[in-house]
């Protein structure tokens, strides 16, 4: 699928996209993925692909020194800025997670949440994640669905 048609069918979302994601995951395995993530500590430098509306984007942010968060929908893009405007060590922007703007081993983690099972090539968004992450950096990829897709 190319970017556009990629972009304009996300875009679709930012009024019901966290419902949405409490649907297809549903609130209990998002609390034990929440638990899991609230485990974690010193992230460092991190990257997050396909933040939506900043679900996960704020917890993560305080166990990192900054977070990028990042999407291809301008629409989720804002609403994760109104969610997450507080936060100054949070910055936001558009980006295609097969193919940044970032310079190599920029990022000591790089985050995806229900996101590599549904781009078109999951392989160019692992090979971009490696090419900008640090040596002896963390890939946490977290792929989910209760009811499936179709």
């Amino acid at each position: 699928m190319e970017k556009e048609k990629i972009e304009k069918y996300w875009s679709r979302f930012p009024d019901t996209y966290d419902k949405n994601q409490e649907y297809v995951v549903g609130n209990e395995l998002l609390n034990e993925i929440t638990d899991a993530l609230n485990d974690l500590s010193d992230l460092g430098e991190v990257i997050e692909f396909g933040c939506g509306t900043g679900y996960f984007t704020e917890m993560l942010a305080q166990k990192a020194d900054h977070m990028v968060a990042t999407d291809l929908s301008n629409e989720l893009l804002e609403r994760a800025k109104i969610r997450l405007k507080k936060n100054s060590r949070i910055t936001i922007q558009k980006e295609n997670c097969m193919n940044t703007s970032f310079t190599s081993k920029k990022f000591d983690t790089v985050f995806m949440a229900n996101l590599i099972h549904v781009v078109e090539n999951p392989l160019k968004v692992l090979q971009e994640s490696n090419r900008i992450l640090k040596d002896g950096g963390a890939l946490i990829i977290i792929t989910f669905t209760k009811t499936g897709f179709l």
